[in-house]
């Protein structure tokens, strides 16, 4: 008894499943039947789709990329965003207790642009305009005028090698400590244990403790130290010698306090040109540009050509995006027109089928859904797959989504629309194939 209702109930799984394969046989055995027609309706729907998937997304990706390589390609006075005031020392370092941290003002920086930030720095420094040096060795000692500059940045002593001596710790009361490059100490004629004298208003003692060499030079923590690394050396009368040294903070406030020259703090943001998209361009623009009218400190200034250049982007990629967009739209119009006259030309092949089944009582609904359950098995999928396709190219979402699904309808419902339409009249002749027109003679 077990055997046979193990039997009888393996019989009705069968039947169940039968029952549910019919819906989809039929249709099925239909496609492999009319294989090319549905084959080419499908090689349309798929290509369709690659391109309007994957042709968003290269213009994303090239848009992007010319973005970054012109961002890069930025002076970093433009590319960077910095904050400063100009201030004469008493002596000590800035009196705000904040003021030694590189990264105070980039949390608070308008969004999106606390996110971009990538490095930052902050820098202590006087002006080579405003300091002369002598000292009692040549070319310290007379002819062209020296200019000599002073710094306290951070990151220097990262970026950098030492060769001589040790980086600069100046203590109250003492010659503020300077290290100089191996190019400056060879140019001015300089050692570890060199004294010098700057002047400005008045006049301040230094000292070399260090001499050092840069690791790379073109680092951007040496971007706003072009003169440290490589000074300039004058070639007709008149000109002067022009360098820049490194010290810490209290050798910057002692220098100030000794010479009466003016310090200028600055906070310096380099933003990553990898992180920026066109996506993001009209926010990044408007920050930038917030930034630069906001007063951070007293008396404050912000210095960047960020916005500018990002603007002059944004006016050349809405003349190339309207060129793109034109091409892309022709394209697609092309594959879609291509599409109604392949599922034109499958009705057209069927009409004696259809006109058959018309005759025999069949409805133009019946007619559709006929057809509509051959196109559901092949279009949805291959439409799907051409998305995938499409999405495995590089660069960011077109966000053409719902073209896609509008894709795979419409690819899935023209031969049956086309069907029904041509089938509207019921009709008892077919159309003859064996029949040919001859003309008289």
């Amino acid at each position: 008894m077990s055997a046979r209702a193990g039997m009888r109930q393996d019989g009705r799984v069968r039947a169940t499943v039968a029952r549910w394969l019919t819906p989809v046989r039929e249709p099925a055995r239909r496609v492999r039947v009319f294989g090319g027609h549905a084959g080419l309706l499908a090689v349309l729907g798929l290509v369709a789709a690659v391109l309007l998937t994957a042709g968003p997304r290269l213009s994303n990706e090239y848009a992007d990329r010319g973005l970054r390589a012109d961002v890069a390609a930025l002076p970093h006075l433009s590319r960077d965003l910095t904050i400063q005031i100009e201030q004469i020392s008493d002596g000590s370092s800035f009196t705000d207790p904040a003021s030694g941290r590189p990264d105070r003002f980039a949390d608070t920086l308008p969004q999106p642009l606390p996110g971009l930030v990538d490095q930052t720095w902050f820098a202590q420094t006087i002006d080579l305009d405003r300091l002369t040096a002598s000292g009692p060795e040549p070319p310290m000692d007379g002819g062209a005028v020296k200019q000599f500059g002073l710094s306290a940045q951070t990151g220097v002593t990262e970026a950098a090698d030492l060769t001589a001596g040790a980086w600069p710790r100046s203590e109250p009361g003492q010659p503020a400590q300077v290290a100089v490059s191996v190019r400056v100490a060879e140019v001015l004629g300089l050692r570890t244990g060199s004294r010098l004298e700057v002047t400005g208003r008045d006049s301040a003692p230094l000292v070399v403790s260090g001499i050092f060499a840069p690791r790379q030079a073109g680092d951007p923590v040496w971007d706003d130290l072009t003169y440290a690394l490589e000074p300039f050396v004058p070639t007709d009368d008149g000109e002067p010698y022009i360098a820049v040294a490194v010290t810490d903070a209290p050798g910057v406030a002692a220098v100030s306090a000794g010479t009466a020259a003016p310090v200028t703090y600055g906070w310096r943001h380099r933003f990553d040109e990898r992180l920026l998209n066109t996506g993001d361009l009209d926010a990044v623009t408007t920050a930038v540009g917030d930034a630069r009218r906001t007063e951070w400190l007293p008396g404050s200034v912000v210095q960047t050509g960020l916005d500018t250049a990002l603007a002059g982007f944004a006016e050349q990629l809405a003349s190339v995006q309207a060129l793109v967009a034109v091409v892309q739209a022709g394209l697609l119009a092309s594959l879609f027109g291509l599409i109604l006259l392949a599922a034109g030309l499958t009705v057209q092949r069927r009409r004696e089928e259809l006109a058959l089944l018309r005759s025999r009582g069949a409805s133009v609904a019946t007619i559709g859904r006929r057809l509509l359950a051959e196109t559901v098995l092949v279009q949805p999928a291959v439409v799907l797959a051409g998305w995938w396709v499409g999405t495995r190219v590089p660069g960011r979402s077109g966000g053409v989504g719902w073209a896609v699904l509008g894709l795979a309808v419409l690819t899935s419902v023209a031969v049956p629309v086309l069907g029904m339409l041509e089938q509207r009249t019921v009709t008892f002749v077919a159309h003859r194939q064996d029949l040919t027109r001859a003309r008289p003679s």
